[in-house]
């Protein structure tokens, strides 16, 4: 499968069909190949029953599944994984889609305007801000 057609199959299964800036967003979350492995779990499947049906190592995929569950790509109850979980992903899509500016800044904190981004602790002072005169 050619890599943008598994994001398409993705922005379709979350009834965005087209949607350039989700195709965008899905890029940035993870890679063509991850995303062939995702759709294969779009109903909730066991890590041994995913890997009966693809014919591979169920501890290689194991660690897969649960470096996505990591990455919040899937949704894990007891033993089962779930990659599309339709009210949530529909309601944070629709989120995305009704402010487009969070993929262009990225998310950021209420208060925080875009120059003033930084990864130091709360509290903390930038030694180039205004009240310094850096």
């Amino acid at each position: 499968m050619a890599s943008n057609d598994v994001y398409s199959m993705i922005a379709k299964t979350f009834e965005f069909p087209g949607s350039k800036n989700l195709i965008k967003y899905l890029k940035v979350l993870f890679t063509p190949e991850e995303g062939e492995l995702l759709m294969e779990i779009l109903a909730p499947v066991t890590c041994k029953q995913l890997a009966e049906r693809l014919k591979v190592d169920e501890k290689s995929l194991s660690e897969k599944l649960e470096d996505f569950k990591r990455r919040r790509l899937l949704f894990k109850k007891k033993d089962e994984y779930l990659f599309h979980r339709w009210d949530d992903n529909v309601r944070f899509f629709k989120l995305l889609k009704c402010n487009p500016g969070w993929f262009r800044k990225g998310l950021q904190h209420p208060g925080q305007t875009a120059g003033h981004r930084h990864h130091a602790s709360p509290g903390t002072q930038r030694l180039d801000s205004p009240a310094t005169g850096g």
